[in-house]
C-alpha cells in the first residue's frame, strides 16, 4: 500500500516524463498552487490518468475534471481508489 507521498512523488516523476525535464523544472515550484490544467493540456492529462490506471491498477471514471484539481486533490483521489 502507497502513503500520500509516495503518490506524490510517483506523479510528479509521471508528469516530468509527460511534459518533459526543462517544463516540468519551470513549473516545479508551482506546481502546487495551481490546478493541473495551468500547466497539463487535455492530451497530457488523458495520459496522465492513463498512466496513473496502469501504475495503480485503478480505473478513473471522470478524467476531464483533473484540469481543475490540484496535485493534492488528485493524490487524495488516487489514495481513496486504491483503498476500496
Amino acid at each position: 500500500m502507497c502513503n500520500m507521498e509516495q503518490i506524490k512523488n510517483r506523479l510528479l516523476e509521471i508528469i516530468k516524463e509527460i511534459r518533459g525535464k526543462e517544463s516540468f523544472e519551470y513549473f516545479r515550484n508551482s506546481i502546487e498552487h495551481y490546478v493541473l490544467g495551468t500547466y497539463m493540456d487535455s492530451l497530457d492529462i488523458v495520459e496522465l490518468v492513463m498512466r496513473v490506471e496502469e501504475e495503480y491498477n485503478i480505473s478513473i471514471d471522470d478524467y476531464s475534471s483533473w484540469e481543475d484539481l490540484f496535485l493534492d486533490d488528485v493524490v487524495k483521489y488516487i489514495k481513496n481508489k486504491i483503498e476500496v
